[in-house]
């Protein structure tokens, strides 16, 4: 066990495990409410898990892979990657960077043996709601919510399979779209209704 937030302890784990055929960057959290509102400590902690230390193993691990000629890397995002996320803004921000450096690495180590598989998942049924202090509608979660065990069996088959990326659940997959058909504008107003209602103030 290790706490990602601290780049000694990432360092510690770069010791003490020296190969490994898969790499799964699952560790991550986020933080809801305005950013104004918000602990620096935990911003930074959010960035430093979500970003510093999943970008570390993966150049790290990535490396020996490509010595050896082979290995997968699966990296967790989220379908928050693609747009912008008032009430979420340095949560949807990591996992925006999460998918772009998946997609750029993946790109990188085409014909290496080394493939690298970007997981996109919408709400999962895990603790990340509490920790985050998310309030999210009743029914935002009915319609989305989908077991992290099914999740997890998605991710294992699309990165052992070599693709670049999977969104699992048929409802979250026209999110990219949406991302790309709507105005910047109308894709916060519509985050913003979702994520902001009844967030806490100080």
């Amino acid at each position: 066990m290790a706490d990602l937030a601290d780049p000694s302890q990432v360092s510690m784990i770069k010791e003490m495990v020296e190969d490994v055929d898969v790499l799964v960057n699952n560790a991550g959290y986020g933080k809801w409410g305005l950013l104004t509102d918000q602990d620096e400590g935990a911003i930074d902690g959010m960035v430093d898990v979500n970003v510093r230390a999943l970008t570390g193993l993966s150049r790290h691990y990535g490396d020996r892979m490509v010595t050896k000629g082979g290995g997968r890397i699966l990296n967790v995002a989220s379908i928050a990657a693609f747009q912008p996320g008032p009430g979420m803004a340095v949560y949807c921000a990591t996992k925006s960077y999460v998918l772009s450096f998946s997609r750029s690495l993946h790109s990188e180590l085409k014909g290496s043996g080394v493939t690298v598989t970007c997981l996109c998942p919408g709400y999962v049924e895990t603790g990340f709601g509490e920790v985050a202090g998310m309030n999210l509608r009743g029914e935002i979660k009915s319609w989305s919510a989908i077991p992290a065990s099914k999740v997890a069996s998605i991710g294992v088959k699309a990165m052992e399979g070599g693709r670049r990326e999977v969104i699992p659940g048929f409802l979250n997959k026209p999110v990219p779209l949406f991302g790309r058909i709507l105005p910047v504008s109308l894709q916060l107003a519509i985050v913003r209704v979702v994520l902001m209602v009844g967030r806490p103030r100080r």
